[in-house]
């Protein structure tokens, strides 16, 4: 099915009932009833309204009819509703609504977390690495990344080989070509391990026409791990004090599937605190 339109306001109109009706069709599909997680679900309908969207900009004069804002919005509130329209099953066949109650003691033992780096980096969660300027972060999540794409134990700890899309925010193609040099010559190989893929950020990841980019770069080279350098650059824009943003901010980047980020510990007193980074809710320690 494709999108078309004519006004503004009609072409609008027809835009919209246009992904409807393509969205439709994407919660059939057996890659959307694949997904088990509302959210991965969510993102998945959304990657497809967009790509919907983005191959009928020609045939339709998007600047005038619907702003980018506008349309971004649009995806994201069709997506919610076409997710939660639909169902999903349990082991027994039966069907439930997403976010119902869930009477534990009926259902089969999950099998085990899955782990891209044993212990320290879980599949399809959000990996937060601290720690002050200058001490060689970004080497050494370059140097995890290349492990990871060449299935090589960290200091002992087993990996899952996956590819990996580096986001960076703070460099330059260049300068990160450089330095992915250097650490694959201390792996003794002439060149960066392939798989190692990179795309410098755009813009702000609160920015949704950003993080959209992004979500298409990590499926068109089927990233399994995927590295955001520096969290707060790449952040620019939110309030690092307000919960609520940083909360928003790592919500929104659950689309992208694993993720390690890199960050700083901006201010020397913050160091005082007791405890170590666990969780979402403590990505404030971090300002």
């Amino acid at each position: 099915m494709s999108l078309t339109a004519t006004t503004a306001q009609a072409g609008a109109e027809t835009w919209k009932d246009g992904l409807l009706n393509i969205g439709r069709d994407v919660v059939e599909t057996e890659d959307f009833r694949g997904l088990a997680e509302r959210r991965i679900r969510r993102e998945f309908v959304k990657w497809k309204l967009a790509q919907a969207t983005l191959q009928s900009g020609k045939a339709w004069s998007r600047p005038t009819a619907v702003r980018d804002a506008e349309c971004a919005e649009t995806i994201a509130n069709l997506a919610e509703r076409l997710v939660g329209d639909s169902r999903s099953r349990s082991p027994k066949g039966k069907e439930r609504k997403e976010g119902g109650l869930v009477e534990v003691w009926k259902l089969p033992e999950p099998s085990p977390r899955r782990w891209i780096v044993e212990g320290l980096v879980p599949e399809g969660a959000l990996t937060i690495l601290f720690g002050d300027g200058g001490l060689g972060k970004s080497y050494l999540v370059l140097y995890v990344a290349s492990c990871i794409l060449l299935g090589l134990p960290i200091a002992g700890r087993s990996v899952e080989k996956r590819i990996v899309l580096y986001l960076d925010a703070e460099l330059d193609e260049e300068e990160f070509r450089r330095r992915a040099y250097v650490v694959a010559r201390g792996l003794d190989l002439e060149r960066p391990p392939e798989g190692l893929f990179y795309w410098r950020l755009s813009g702000s990841l609160i920015d949704p026409r950003v993080r959209a980019q992004a979500l298409t770069c990590a499926r068109e080279c089927k990233a399994g791990l995927v590295v955001v350098d520096s969290l707060t650059v790449a952040s620019s824009g939110i309030d690092p004090k307000e919960a609520r943003d940083i909360i928003g901010l790592l919500k929104s980047l659950e689309s992208l599937g694993t993720v390690l980020a890199v960050d700083h510990i901006k201010t020397p007193e913050l160091r005082l605190i007791p405890t170590r980074p666990t969780g979402a809710a403590r990505r404030q320690i971090a300002c």
